[in-house]
């Protein structure tokens, strides 16, 4: 089978290009053929080897879906598989092109505001899509539109990606959560499927004895992933420890020049963005990963990444997490925004390191038998022969 990936990005950014990555290695070692078309350059954009197009939505005078569909021509695909597309004209020009499905990995589909968060009030939102979310914008800011025409846009773009994606015969989503929210806006029931990241099995290494014990955190500098909620915990916790912050993003400055206002320059430490490799070392190095975001995460792979390299995870109570981190078992569910609890929760992982290593130990076992590589591929290779079996279906 020839199966035709189209992203935004093809670059070492972030948990939705890994996933790309890792499932066109698995396709390949069932014997499938991967194209990849991929619309924004960046300083990351990995080349390896693989048939790959860039198609800059500037192409052409159809803000590159002419050129797109000259590629579906020219590569006669069994099966186009979309990412994250953020032009639905391109998704709504794919369905009658050729059987489809479609990995919704964030809220394009669903949220203005792209992140089911607001602002104001630091508090995840639970509306349904709608009018209803034009006062929200203004009010809670959602997003960062602000003149009508701007509202009006981002408006119609949420609306136009929802109807297109609601005409896909499937979708996949990495946890429950994502499911409940395309339910809740409309999607039908029996489209729409919960199919997790695989993750690749890693050999454990032992518990470190660094001191001070040290604290990772892996994710975007961004504010719905509420670093200053970790910086801040810091501020409770009284014992040696250190923050490694493994990341960047537009807010890193500002996180920087917090860190020295809260007194926490000797004790926390911006890593910027890690490859692969250098960040399994951080894993294997840290005693517990922590995963502050107050927006809802789709999933959360690097909680799940921690509990393989046998690592407990302490992670704010949002979206998907709740899927694979069970309060108690291989780490602490918190309610967003308590510092206090947070800092306890680290705390007592810090201070018992048998606690640690058992939750760790807990945690790696429930990950191999949850997200193996194998039985992801089994379930992806199931939908995609069902879709392709019955052709292009809107």
């Amino acid at each position: 089978m020839k199966i035709l990936h189209i992203n935004d990005t093809y670059a070492a950014t972030g948990g939705i290009t890994r996933y790309i990555f890792d499932v066109t290695e698995l396709l390949e070692l069932h014997g499938h053929e991967n194209v990849i078309i991929y619309r924004k350059q960046h300083e990351r954009t990995v080349v390896d080897g693989r048939k790959t197009y860039y198609v800059s939505s500037n192409a052409d005078n159809l803000g590159g879906r002419g050129t797109i569909r000259r590629i579906i021509f020219q590569q006669q695909p069994d099966l186009i598989y979309l990412h994250a597309v953020y032009d639905p004209r391109v998704v709504a020009d794919i369905i009658e092109l050729a059987p489809a499905v479609a990995y919704v990995h964030g809220f394009h589909t669903v949220c203005p505001g792209l992140a089911k968060y607001f602002r104001r009030g630091d508090a995840i939102c639970t509306r349904a899509f709608g009018w209803g979310c034009v006062p929200m914008i203004y009010a809670r800011r959602c997003a960062s539109a602000r003149h009508p025409r701007s509202v009006w846009r981002i408006m119609g773009a949420t609306a136009a990606h929802k109807q297109a994606y609601q005409r896909l015969p499937r979708i996949l989503v990495a946890s429950n959560y994502m499911r409940n929210l395309l339910l809740q806006n409309g999607f039908h029931n029996e489209r729409v499927t919960v199919l997790a990241y695989p993750q690749k099995p890693v050999s454990p290494v032992p518990y470190p004895n660094h001191q001070p014990k040290r604290i990772l955190y892996a994710g975007r500098l961004e504010i719905e992933k509420g670093v200053p909620y970790l910086l801040r915990t810091l501020t409770h916790l009284k014992m040696p420890c250190e923050l490694r912050v493994a990341g960047d993003g537009t807010l890193r400055a500002t996180y920087e020049t917090l860190v020295g206002e809260l007194g926490l320059a000797e004790r926390v430490h911006f890593l910027g963005w890690l490859d692969e490799s250098e960040l399994d070392a951080e894993y294997r190095e840290s005693a517990l990963v922590v995963m502050p975001s107050i927006c809802p995460e789709a999933f959360g792979q690097v909680g799940v990444q921690a509990m393989l390299h046998c690592r407990p995870v302490v992670a704010f109570k949002v979206g998907g997490i709740p899927d694979w981190l069970k309060d108690g078992e291989h780490g602490f569910l918190v309610e967003p925004r308590n510092v206090q609890l947070l800092a306890a929760r680290i705390g007592q992982l810090l201070k018992d390191s048998s606690l640690a290593q058992e939750m760790g130990t807990r945690g790696r076992e429930f990950a191999l038998r949850q997200y193996a590589p194998e039985e992801h591929i089994a379930q992806l290779l199931a939908a995609f022969g069902q879709i392709v079996r019955n052709g292009v279906k809107q």
